[in-house]
């Protein structure tokens, strides 16, 4: 045999023993690699939120609520049917339709939102559409508080008790669209909306 051909065989024979070595390793004792933080969830959320230049407005009852729609702003695209019933309470003027020409602010729900990240889990199960999730350049996410998790697999688990079938997409959103592949310069918008605000209904 060939010293080249035998070389090939010693790699793969080196590769089939490091593979079988991976399957051996066992799985980590401990669940949690980071150390919960003691304070309450919205606090968490809050400050990591705020750390990816996103933010988060809370409404303790419906008064306030109604002064954060009213205040969002203009050009609003909504397409749930809910937050509909929202904007018209507060008397606030919407589109159900994306018009590319403007610069509109989308209004989604979302499934939950993780605490630890700051992030945002939404699904295609949501009535709102893949597109109002991407096209605006402001990207607002109405959530209720038994929707705040604390972390990612308290949003999974969530999502299979929700659904008998999952959802055909299933995405995690961490603050706004950002980039820095060009000169290592960080750039917000650059694949989908440039400001992220939470709106989170704290009452019952």
């Amino acid at each position: 045999m060939n010293s080249a051909k035998e070389n090939i065989l010693n790699r793969i024979r080196l590769g089939k023993e490091k593979a079988n070595l991976w399957n051996k390793i066992s799985e980590p004792k401990h669940s949690d690699f980071f150390v919960k933080s003691n304070a309450d969830l919205i606090s968490i959320f809050k400050d990591a939120l705020e750390k990816i230049n996103g933010q988060l407005l809370i409404a303790n009852n419906k008064e306030e609520l109604s002064k954060i729609i009213q205040d969002l702003p203009s050009s609003i695209v909504c397409m749930d049917s809910s937050l509909q019933n929202i904007l018209n309470e507060s008397k606030v003027t919407f589109s159900n339709k994306i018009d590319t020409k403007t610069n509109p602010t989308g209004f989604i729900k979302c499934e939950f939102i993780i605490a630890r990240l700051g992030s945002v889990l939404t699904s295609s199960a949501i009535n709102s559409g893949r597109q109002i999730n991407i096209f605006p350049e402001h990207q607002v996410v109405f959530a209720e508080k038994h929707q705040l998790v604390y972390d990612i697999k308290d949003g999974i688990q969530g999502i299979l008790k929700k659904y008998d079938k999952l959802p055909s997409m299933i995405s995690f959103a961490t603050g706004p669209s950002r980039t820095a592949d060009i000169e290592k310069t960080l750039i917000l918008g650059a694949h989908g909306p440039k400001m992220l605000t939470i709106i989170l209904k704290n009452f019952n």
